[in-house]
Parts: C-alpha cells; structure tokens; sequence
C-alpha cells in the first residue's frame, strides 16, 4: 500500500452538492481525476463511479477516508464485489474512519 493522503468522501460530496446549488456551470473538483465523478446516494455505486473516473483519466490509485458508521459489512462486501474488476481495495482503520485505498486501478485481470 502507498502513502497517499486520503480524500474526505464525506467532504467531497458535500462540496459537488453545493457546487449544484451555487455554480451554474463547470462543476469542478480540486481532485482533477474527480471532475466526471457524480455521487449516487448509494455508497458503492458512488465509489464505483469514482474508480470509473479514475480509471478514464489514467489514475492508477487514490485513497479515500470514509466515516466507519458509514461502512457496515455488507455495504464493504457490495463495493469490493463491484470494484473487484476494476481495482484493488485494501482498508485500513484511523481515529474511527476507515481508509480505503484503491490502487492497482484498470490492471485487474
């Protein structure tokens, strides 16, 4: 596993919610690779759709640091299942959160 600092997914949409709100054009993220990303309420399907961005624009790993509350086994289970072509996961446990490093992105077999 790398060093990579991890991004706040909590922060993260938060921020493309109130870009919605308050940009009527150019949604953008700080994070160049997240800018085709859109968060879907449902978390898996949100980080998949980030790994998808990720992998569109050449990025071969990111780290994110999401609230435990929000991560039970089976959400976990869901998102390696959908990821698990895509990328590697290895999880990691800091001050409460998980961090979740996904790294090998589009050199799965």
């Amino acid at each position: 596993m790398t060093d990579l600092e991890p991004l706040d997914y909590e922060h993260l949409v938060a921020t493309f919610e109130s870009d919605l709100l308050v940009r009527l054009r150019r949604h953008r993220s700080d994070v160049p690779f997240l800018e085709t990303w859109v968060p879907d309420a449902d978390l898996p399907r949100s980080i998949l759709n980030m790994v998808e961005a990720a992998e569109a624009c050449g990025q071969s790993q990111f780290s994110l640091r999401i609230p435990k509350a929000m991560m039970s086994a089976e959400v976990r289970h869901r998102l390696e299942e959908l990821v698990s072509g895509l990328a590697e996961t290895v999880w990691t446990e800091r001050d409460g959160d998980l961090d979740l490093c996904i790294q090998k992105i589009g050199c799965q077999p």
